[in-house]
């Protein structure tokens, strides 16, 4: 089984770095199991454009992202958006809709609507 789940995330991840690569996304990430991590670099090494930043997201778990190599301002973007408090994420939330290649109109709002009882203003 973990072998299965191992040939998916190196799929997943060589997939994502062909978007890169074609420049078809600024940025890919993907969840892996951190035991995976060679793994995740191989599939980004395969295109000599496409670099990877890792991130540790918990105990056995870790978050790749895959960017241009051209493009370092998306790496620091990448580190400005991880880890942030509360009253920047709808910030951030835009800022990493825009590096993953979406339009505004696809980028959700996530500003509080309600008020300070819940209610939602019509």
């Amino acid at each position: 089984m973990h072998e299965k789940i191992r040939d998916m995330e190196i799929a997943t991840a060589s997939e994502k770095a062909d978007c890169v690569a074609l420049g078809i996304r600024p940025v890919a990430s993907l969840i892996y199991h951190s035991g995976n991590r060679r793994d995740m670099d191989d599939a980004a090494e395969a295109h000599d454009s496409v670099a990877t930043y890792h991130v540790e997201l918990a105990e056995g778990w870790s978050e790749v992202y895959l960017y241009r190599k051209d493009r370092l301002i998306l790496l620091e973007v990448i580190k400005a958006t991880l880890g942030k408090e509360h009253d920047t994420v709808a910030f951030m939330h835009w800022v990493r809709g825009k590096m993953f290649g979406f339009e505004d109109s696809q980028i959700r709002d996530t500003r509080p609507h309600g008020g300070a009882d819940g209610s939602t203003p019509r």
